[in-house]
């Protein structure tokens, strides 16, 4: 995301744990270059600076969930389900 290339689809996490800030910083990416909006127009959409917007695909910054809830007007849904061998 740092470089601004495309991200693989994802896949099925096959034993590994999926960070979920991470997945949905990754998520919000995704369907902002499908959009073919900049982080520039993200910015200005959003009322943030390009700055805080940039801010929103560093897996490292802390950014909320609101935040990435708001990005391009999309809902974060979050699932469980069942741990393998558990009841």
């Amino acid at each position: 995301m740092a470089e601004g290339w495309d991200l693989p689809a994802p896949s099925a996490p096959a034993g590994r744990r999926l960070v979920p800030l991470v997945a949905a910083k990754a998520e919000v990416y995704r369907a902002m270059r499908a959009a073919g909006v900049s982080k520039a127009e993200l910015a200005r959409r959003v009322g943030v600076s390009p700055q805080q917007a940039q801010r929103l695909f560093d897996i490292h910054h802390a950014s909320r969930l609101d935040q990435i809830d708001a990005a391009l007007g999309r809902r974060l849904v979050v699932a469980t389900e069942a741990a393998p061998g558990s009841t």
